[in-house]
């Protein structure tokens, strides 16, 4: 029996020994759960830090975006009215050229009906001389104001092709904008956090 007992004694002794080497173990992984407890909620605060930080920063960009745009858009609208201007005054200026080229060929026409009547008649020739003077003087000054407006044209056409270049890069700093602000918007959404 005392055998028994000394047994008994010995197992409950390895089995506190058990236990408190347990307890022991247990507690120290609990101690490092709670350190990491602890660090993970640090990092979690910083990491909301961070977000609260980048979504400023990303409101910031957004506005300042929008603001770029309707910059942009403006200096467009405004090209755009200057194109048609321009495509406009250039339609006017070919009609008026082609009018006068019109009344120079009339008139160039009326020049050589009066050469030959001057021929018909010599008691007319004084008067069909100044008839064809006149005439000459209307067909220089029409041909000076047909010379003026083709280089009108020519200017005219200059700066339609300086607008357009001038739309075309406006479009592609438009493009460019629109896809930068894509990129930044793109993976970056707050609200799915």
């Amino acid at each position: 029996m005392k055998n028994n007992l000394k047994k008994k004694e010995a197992a409950i002794t390895s089995l506190v020994e058990k236990f408190d080497l347990e307890k022991e173990v247990a507690n120290q992984q609990l101690q490092k759960a709670s350190e990491e407890n602890k660090r993970l909620a640090y990092q979690l605060e910083q990491s909301w830090i961070d977000i609260k930080e980048l979504d400023a920063q990303l409101n910031s960009l957004r506005a300042k975006a929008v603001r770029k745009k309707k910059e942009h858009w403006e200096k467009l609208k405004k090209i755009l009215e200057y194109v048609a201007i321009s495509r406009t005054r250039i339609s006017l200026m070919g009609s008026e050229i082609q009018e006068n080229v019109v009344k120079l060929r009339k008139l160039n026409s009326k020049l050589a009906g009066k050469k030959t009547e001057l021929a018909k008649s010599r008691d007319e020739a004084v008067e069909l001389a100044k008839q064809m003077q006149h005439l000459k003087d209307l067909r220089l000054k029409l041909e000076g104001q047909v010379s003026t407006m083709q280089a009108e044209l020519v200017e005219a056409r200059h700066d339609a092709e300086v607008l357009a270049g001038e739309l075309k890069s406006a479009k592609e700093l438009l493009r460019k904008d629109q896809t930068r602000r894509e990129e930044e918007e793109g993976p970056t959404d707050v609200s799915d956090v």
